[in-house]
């Protein structure tokens, strides 16, 4: 049968090309996803978690049966996992010289190439560049809220109208409107590296929708309309093979 493969953060979509119908197969209901030179093997399991079945897919080349097995373990381990399981980032090939190598000396790392490119999970990703951007954001003096904490009794006394100044202000310390005026500067430099963020996601040709594909084998990312219209990648002028889709689940929309 023709069938076309699509994998998405939730599963694995199976489009037979002659009748037009898809067919889900859950990550929840996957055991194991294993490749043979062209033939791709996905381990089922049932509603009660018992091994179900096995079906076996025949892809076109050996590349595309690698690329799909990939595709599937790096799916699965960014968006449905807590973290990425030793056994996918430790999983690696050799070529033939490292072969040859590896026979003398088991843990020569030449000719090693790893299999899989995913570190980390979307969540540990997400929390990675959260606190990077904190970190890179406070001043040289460190975070207001941490290098100046508020007094409670000067807190107090502008609550009941008494001062609007705290007692640091007699003695040369910074006064509690300093203290707003550098944690309003820190949220505009929040807000300006945010924006950056939000553009990093943009198509570098429109500049305006969001990328959703990657170009194989150089893995620079456009968006799905302008992949349609080139040959080469914009930013390294590699011919592409293939491309592949890709999905975010960042809750950015590039759509205004």
């Amino acid at each position: 049968a023709d069938i076309s493969f699509r994998v998405g953060p939730e599963g694995v979509v199976l489009y037979d090309c002659k009748s037009k119908t898809d067919r889900v197969i859950p990550y929840t209901q996957i055991r194991l996803a294993t490749h043979n030179e062209k033939l791709v093997h996905i381990e089922l399991l049932d509603d009660a978690g018992m091994p179900q079945s096995e079906e076996c897919f025949k892809l076109v080349s050996c590349r595309a049966a690698v690329a799909l097995y990939r595709c599937i373990t790096e799916m699965h381990s960014f968006y449905r996992c807590d973290t990425v399981c030793s056994n996918v980032h430790t999983q690696y090939s050799r070529d033939f010289k490292g072969t040859i190598v590896s026979m003398f000396n088991d843990n020569s790392d030449c000719g090693k190439r790893y299999i899989f490119d995913v570190k980390r999970t979307s969540r540990e990703a997400y929390d990675l560049v959260r606190r990077k951007l904190y970190a890179s954001s406070s001043s040289p003096m460190g975070s207001p809220v941490h290098s100046w904490p508020i007094s409670t009794s000067n807190l107090e006394k502008d609550e009941n109208g008494n001062s609007s100044r705290s007692e640091n202000e007699t003695s040369g310390n910074v006064t509690l409107e300093e203290r707003n005026s550098l944690l309003e500067r820190e949220i505009m430099q929040l807000k300006h590296r945010l924006e950056l963020v939000e553009e990093s996601f943009l198509c570098c040709i429109c500049m305006y929708n969001k990328v959703c594909i990657v170009l194989c084998p150089c893995g620079h990312m456009v968006c799905d309309t302008c992949s349609e219209r080139i040959k080469n990648c914009p930013q390294c002028r590699t011919a592409f093979e293939s491309f592949q889709r890709v999905f975010h689940t960042l809750g950015y929309d590039s759509e205004r």
